[in-house]
């Protein structure tokens, strides 16, 4: 039986993390091959959640696990844990050799998302991946862009020790330091502008950084 959000026993046992429950169950014979309605299936409950035991437990004692079985968003179990800030996970996953690079139906790769959500480790963990730092999202967004938007300090620098380009303009015409002063980041802003970011670039609106900063004051 299923609850509102398609879970049962095994789902659940995953997603809360009881590895005795799970195994008795794998015991007796359950179906490992179910999901709920958003299409997470045991990895992406277990890897969300931060339940690294359950995860070992999945992808060592059960038969045919896939480590990059994407959800209906298409994201990944790297995905999730890099999204929810799970760095035993992400490392887990990357040692078990998941694809580091792949993208979620908006176009997000997990260094995307960790960048949004302003997950520092997770981040710098991800960028010794050797991912591509420039990567772009279906609104032709970088991570940079993300992190600038949200005000996540430690992300920018990390994004920008590692490489990124800081001139990176999206499918709008942004670049970093139009998010930063549209939100009113100042220490982003000092940040980018240290990294010799582009002052006068125009975005689609033929807005400077200046401009967003006086409007959103």
């Amino acid at each position: 039986d299923k609850d509102n959000f398609g879970m049962n026993a095994v789902l659940l046992a995953s997603w809360f993390g009881h590895l005795r429950i799970l195994q008795i169950l794998v015991n007796i014979g359950a179906k490992l091959t179910c999901k709920n309605k958003n299409g997470l299936n045991l990895l992406h409950c277990a890897a969300q959640r931060g339940h690294i035991k359950v995860m070992e437990y999945i992808t060592e004692d059960l038969e045919d696990v896939q480590l990059d079985q994407p959800d209906k968003m298409g994201r990944t179990p790297l995905h999730l844990a890099a999204s929810h800030g799970k760095l035993e996970v992400v490392e887990f996953l990357i040692g078990s050799g998941c694809t580091h690079g792949l993208k979620d139906k908006e176009k997000n790769t997990a260094l995307h998302l960790s960048a949004r959500n302003g997950h520092a480790e997770v981040l710098q963990k991800i960028i010794e991946t050797a991912v591509e730092l420039n990567e772009k999202n279906q609104e032709g967004q970088i991570a940079l862009h993300l992190a600038a938007e949200e005000g996540h300090y430690d992300c920018v620098k990390l994004l920008l020790e590692g490489g990124s380009d800081v001139n990176m303009q999206t499918d709008k015409s942004m670049n970093a330091l139009h998010y930063a002063a549209q939100h009113g980041h100042e220490k982003v802003a000092q940040l980018l502008i240290e990294a010799e970011i582009n002052t006068d670039a125009v975005n689609h609106h033929h807005t400077t950084p200046m401009h967003l900063a006086v409007l959103h004051n």
